[in-house]
């Protein structure tokens, strides 16, 4: 009887929605507190009402609760009578990804994809709001259905203690196991510690929700203090949430706090060694407290780390245009020319850069290393070297290079088959991938004297052969291979 009169009442849904609607303001008693405290709301569904009463105080939330009513209706009926728990979780998701057409949305930052009542105008969240709202609904209907993180990303699980499967809300409610969480970066040393892919509590569910509403009235505008609050009271609501450290670390770099930021990125890469997202940010400090070596050492670090990640490289160009400001530019290159001057007086300058010779195209394992005088090599299809075959093979050329004047420098690389090349820490060229005769170039203002230069190639079969060129980028003044230099041992 109880399914039986659902069923009939579902088909009225949409009026009913409607009619709450309208007449919530007419029998809503004004609530208490005009901005109340999501922390302390004892449900999801309460705190997700309480960030947009936060939002916007005097905020009516009879509309919200009354569509959110019709989900919990609809998706009873949906449930009826089905015995099956996988079967229950794959309803759970084609409900609100295929009957309500909900979307995910990458742009974490803007609030119609954080606060539910712009959500259920536009059917569009992201991976923690969309979580949200479906666990929302499912409490009270007491469903088997629980948040759960992996480093930076959030999803659904159904999990009844016998039957377990992961609802990937990015997705539109793909079915995932754990492996697949694993094998985007979630480290088992920080699953072990209970840090992710384990069942949250509502509180620790609200908590991850209280962390990226500082981070949204932040990238709108707002001051940071309010977001810095914000991430301090989801610390203190859940302490193992490491996404709030990582932003308290980037807002006190932004306020010149580079010690402080620095001892929150520490707490979040002794589980997340690796992470893109805090390892650009520590680099970002470093060049904000003037250590451009250090930010850019940093980057590189993280892109030899993960060197597939798309994600860094937005954050190596980010990260290099902030180094290459002049604010941040000009002293670097008078910190180099300094240098510069005390490697001259140390007399171990020796002609041409110092090769390093791998018999793998990966710049793997023992190296055969010789000083060569230039790079300009067309070995076509012969050795680059006695001792290393004539394919799948790979070099990297460490040292200096003399710059004669103030002024813009072009690089120039032609190359069969990947080159890439670094000047002053900066990674100039990028072109890891099999070409034929690939020219490449990139110009940077570089003040007289040393600077340290790096550059790899690889070979994969076939034809061989790279060649390094330096001028100015005007084209008055082209360098001779005389300006390589290399530090003797």
């Amino acid at each position: 009887m109880i399914h039986r009169s659902i069923a009939q009442f579902s088909g009225m849904a949409a009026l009913v929605a409607a009619i709450l609607a309208s007449t919530a303001s007419a029998f809503a008693s004004p609530p208490q507190d005009p901005r109340p405290d999501p922390g302390t709301a004892k449900s999801v569904r309460e705190a997700l009402i309480r960030f947009v009463q936060r939002r916007e105080p005097g905020v009516s939330t009879g509309p919200i609760r009354a569509q959110l009513d019709v989900y919990e209706i609809e998706l009873a009926e949906r449930l009826a009578g089905e015995k099956d728990a996988r079967r229950k979780a794959r309803l759970v998701a084609e409900y609100f990804f295929k009957q309500q057409r909900y979307t995910s949305h990458e742009d974490l930052a803007h609030p119609d994809n954080f606060y539910v009542d712009k959500m259920l105008i536009t059917r569009r969240g992201y991976c923690l709001s969309l979580s949200a709202m479906i666990l929302a609904v499912g409490a009270r209907l007491k469903l088997p259905l629980h948040g759960v993180a992996s480093p930076r990303h959030f999803f659904v699980r159904w999990d009844d203690g016998r039957v377990r499967v992961n609802i990937e809300t990015t997705e539109g409610g793909a079915i995932r196991d754990d492996a697949y969480y694993v094998a985007r970066g979630t480290p088992p040393e920080a699953v072990r510690a209970g840090l992710y892919l384990k069942n949250l509590t509502p509180r620790q569910v609200v908590a991850y929700l209280i962390n990226n509403e500082g981070y949204v009235v932040w990238k709108r505008g707002d001051a940071a203090a309010v977001a810095e609050r914000r991430f301090k009271q989801a610390i203190a609501v859940y302490p193992g949430l490491l996404e709030a450290q990582i932003n308290l670390g980037v807002v006190a770099a932004e306020r010149g706090d580079v010690a402080t930021a620095e001892r929150h990125f520490q707490k979040v890469l002794r589980w997340l060694p690796k992470d893109a997202a805090t390892t650009f940010n520590r680099a970002l400090a470093a060049t904000r407290d003037g250590r451009c070596a250090d930010a850019l050492k940093l980057m590189e670090d993280a892109r030899r780390g993960d060197p597939g990640n798309r994600l860094l490289r937005r954050y190596a160009d980010a990260l290099a245009a902030a180094v290459l400001a002049p604010s941040s530019w000009e002293p670097y290159q008078k910190s180099l020319v300094a240098r510069s001057a005390t490697l001259r007086k140390g007399s171990r300058l020796g002609r041409g850069l110092l090769g390093h010779y791998f018999g793998n195209p990966n710049l793997e394992g023992t190296a055969v290393i010789r000083v060569d005088r230039s790079v300009a090599f067309e070995w076509r299809y012969g050795r680059p070297h006695p001792r290393i075959r004539e394919d799948r093979f790979s070099i990297r050329w460490t040292g200096h290079v003399d710059i004669p004047s103030n002024g813009p420098w072009t690089f120039f690389t032609v190359a069969n088959d990947g080159v890439r090349l670094w000047v002053d820490g900066l990674r100039l060229i990028d072109n890891w991938k099999r070409n034929e005769g690939a020219l490449d170039q990139a110009t940077l203002p570089l003040r007289k004297g040393l600077h340290p230069i790096k550059l790899e190639y690889f070979d994969h079969t076939r034809f061989a052969g790279i060649e390094l060129r330096i001028k100015r980028a005007d084209g008055t003044r082209a360098l001779s291979a005389g300006a390589l230099r290399h530090i003797r041992p």
